[in-house]
């Protein structure tokens, strides 16, 4: 039971991994430009507001995902080396 537990946290991992590229590159970097491309004078607007919530929410997303996927990974390292005693 335990190999196959290690196969899924493997999986889970690898997409969480995969989430987070794709999350960075979808979402957090045009998000970034658009801020990048505005005047320092424009950041009090309400556009500028609304991306840098959306911002805070993806980046919330990121790093959660991000840190499941550590976590599952050492979980899944923890159970091959158990499997391999």
């Amino acid at each position: 039971m335990s190999r196959i537990a290690g196969i899924i946290l493997i999986f889970l991992c690898t997409t969480a991994a995969w989430v987070v590229l794709g999350a960075t590159i979808m979402v957090t970097v045009p998000i970034n430009k658009e801020l990048e491309a505005q005047p320092a004078t424009d950041y009090p607007s309400d556009r500028s507001q609304s991306l840098v919530k959306n911002w805070s929410r993806a980046h919330a997303v990121r790093t959660t995902l991000g840190i499941g996927a550590f976590v599952c990974a050492v979980a899944a390292s923890n159970l091959g080396s158990r499997h391999a005693k």
